[in-house]
């Protein structure tokens, strides 16, 4: 249930979504939409020169923060005050859908929108503006280098606007009617019957764990690229989830939640309060009432290039380690207790998989199949999810502090 509701609250927000805008003739495009809690820019651009693109003005003197693609799927933040190669600030946006093919690359790139705690340089984006200033340009390769002039056709400034909203039917005007028509059968055809596929079309989510019966809950998603995990807990104390190990002896990188939308990723390998290594998790949908907090954060599979000691999350493994605690207060790591009390465990969890029906589908309307599903019809023609959980909750007398 609390996973309904969440899923029906993160579907909730305002935002802007900006026309495309095409660097002169390029080929390099980006897409922008401001959602209430973070950025998303679909990005289209030639395979073979870096390009970038800035926030918050239109020129570099302006003082940009620019997203830097040079041949990878990791970005490069750069701080601009000035022409020329500017700072760089770290790597703050997740990439997704990232594809690159002889000619082109594709991806998306997403971060939250006020990330003033971890990049003060960086830009915050308002969704209750209704313009955007951008900077756009790319070079002659893929070392990021001196991109020429904005006449050469590789850099120039733009201030997008919203787009404009998908036009719907006016209710005035009476829908048009179709006179039917009797159909016609050729004897001669036989009824065609699609061929089930074993391709799933979606990504699995693990079954959502929960800490004991503490309202601390996790639902993770491993997909090719990139981990998204909801979550629902009790908003007066601590919670921390770690991937990779079912104590803090084994070597776990953890994301721990002290009351904002920053979370703070840490490395244990033993008993205590281990070593903070940075923020990682692009947080989105963040909720937080009285009683209850409600969040998804998203990163890269694989960070290793930035972060050594984080998780790399491998979406072909059969089952994820995690450990799951949670504290006494909110607004720092404390002791969590013993799991004896209820309040720390490590859980095995078992990955789903899609798997197709042996029922056909027919494309003959006037006739049904017989043949049986092997569930006895609860399985649809996309697939069953087969979802399982094999709970490892010892009473591990592991610290968090």
């Amino acid at each position: 249930m609390l996973t309904i509701i969440a899923s029906a609250l993160f579907s909730i927000g305002h935002g802007n979504t900006f026309t495309t805008q095409d660097l002169s003739t390029t080929g390099f495009s980006v897409t922008i939409d401001v959602g209430s809690d973070s950025t998303t820019v679909d990005v289209v651009a030639p395979v073979d020169v870096w390009h970038g693109v800035g926030f918050g003005g239109l020129t570099m003197s302006a003082g940009t923060s620019a997203s830097i693609y040079s041949g990878t799927g990791t970005l490069d933040t750069r701080y601009f005050d000035s022409t020329g190669m500017g700072t760089s600030v770290g790597s703050f946006w997740t990439v997704s859908n990232y594809v690159a093919g002889d000619t082109e690359v594709t991806y998306s790139m997403m971060r939250s929108n006020d990330i003033v705690k971890t990049c003060t340089e960086c830009y915050v984006f308002d969704p209750t503006a209704s313009t955007l200033e951008i900077i756009m340009a790319r070079g002659t390769g893929l070392t990021f280098s001196y991109h020429s002039t904005s006449g050469d056709g590789n850099a120039a400034g733009y201030t997008l606007t919203e787009a404009e909203p998908t036009t719907t039917a006016d209710p005035t005007k009476e829908p048009t009617t179709v006179a039917p028509t009797a159909a016609t059968t050729d004897p001669t055809n036989a009824p065609t019957t699609a061929e089930p596929t074993n391709a799933p079309t979606m990504i699995p989510t693990i079954e959502t764990q929960e800490l004991f019966t503490t309202g601390f809950s996790v639902a993770i998603s491993v997909g090719a690229e990139s981990t998204t995990v909801d979550v629902v807990a009790p908003v007066d104390v601590w919670h921390g989830v770690g991937f990779g190990g079912l104590t803090m002896s084994a070597g776990t990188s953890a994301s721990i939640y002290t009351g904002t939308d920053t979370l703070d990723t840490r490395w244990f390998e033993a008993t205590g309060a281990g070593t903070s290594v940075g923020s990682f998790w692009t947080v989105s949908n963040y909720v937080a009432d009285d009683t209850e907090v409600m969040y998804t954060m998203m990163r890269n599979n694989d960070i290793t290039d930035m972060c050594g000691d984080c998780y790399v999350f491998d979406a072909t493994a059969a089952t994820l380690d995690i450990i799951m605690a949670r504290g006494q207060g909110v607004t720092s790591l404390s002791y969590h207790d013993t799991s004896g009390d209820g309040n720390a465990a490590g859980y095995t969890l078992i990955m789903p998989t899609l798997a197709p029906t042996s029922a056909p589908i027919t494309t003959d309307d006037s006739e049904e199949s017989t043949t049986p599903s092997p569930d006895g019809g609860n399985a649809s023609s996309a697939g069953k999810i087969q979802v399982g959980l094999v709970m490892v909750a010892g009473l591990f007398n592991f610290l968090w502090l």
